[in-house]
Formats: structure tokens, C-alpha cells, sequence
């Protein structure tokens, strides 16, 4: 796959505007997600700590199924489509479970560090999530 594109380094701006792109589109997702949950629990479902640990977990699964579902099969984004990037292994493939597994924790842990891992990228040219994963983000032509 590596050989069918032109693989470059993209500039952080471009990395960091994919990921607003990204954002902004399960920000979407993740509220379209949450009404058939409220539905079914009905008005101060929120109330209930294991009920609302539950939808935090079932807005978890979502997120995760958003991005697993373009990554293992090698395509792009909305985001990163938008700004013609693509996520591949360092050495050009497309990413496995195991990458986006840990990507995905990774990606966890930079917001919990309030995105201070997606700002890694103005210092070192890749977000910290993917180097904790093994993966790039790459200009694909």
C-alpha cells in the first residue's frame, strides 16, 4: 500500500486541523448516539451513578467505533480526508488492532492531560498519541 501513495510529513497545522474536523464531527455523532440512550432511560436517567458511568461507557464505545471503523480499513477520516492526511504504521502500512488499540488509550490520555498531547505536535511533528501507539499521521496524495 505504502508504494500506490506518496507518503510525506504533514505540517502541524494541517495534523491539528484534522483533528478539530474530527472533533467537531463526533461531537455530532456522540449527540445523535446519546438520544435513543436518554430515550430509553427516560428524564433523569443522570441521576443514577451506574446509569450514568453506563452512557459515558456507551459514548466511549461509540467514539472507538467511529474511528476504528475508517482506520482498519486503511481509510481516512472525515477530517483526515478533508485535509488529505491518512494514519499508517511508521513503516507505511495501514494500522492494526493492537496500533489502534493503543492509539485509542493514547488518545485518552492526551485528553486527559487537557490536549496538551495533541500540542506535542508543534514540538515534535507528530501528536504524542501516536507516538505512544507506533503510528503516524501522513500526507496522502
Amino acid at each position: 500500500m505504502r508504494d500506490q501513495m506518496n507518503l510525506t510529513d504533514p505540517s502541524p497545522l494541517r495534523i491539528l486541523g484534522a483533528a478539530l474536523y474530527d472533533g467537531l464531527t463526533l461531537l455530532v455523532i456522540l449527540f445523535f448516539a446519546a438520544i435513543p440512550y436518554s430515550l430509553m432511560l427516560g428524564p433523569g436517567f443522570e441521576q443514577d451513578p451506574f446509569a450514568r458511568v453506563a452512557f459515558q461507557l456507551y459514548l466511549l464505545a461509540v467514539s472507538y467505533a467511529f474511528f476504528a471503523w475508517f482506520w482498519i480499513q486503511g481509510h481516512p477520516t472525515l477530517g483526515e480526508k478533508a485535509w488529505g492526511l491518512c494514519l499508517r504504521t511508521h513503516t507505511g502500512h495501514a494500522p492494526t488492532w493492537l496500533h489502534l488499540n493503543r492509539r485509542f488509550l493514547a488518545v485518552l490520555l492526551s485528553l486527559a492531560t487537557l490536549g496538551l498531547g495533541w500540542l506535542w505536535v508543534l514540538v515534535k511533528g507528530q501528536t504524542l498519541h501516536d507516538q505512544l501507539a507506533g503510528t503516524k499521521i501522513m500526507r496522502c496524495a
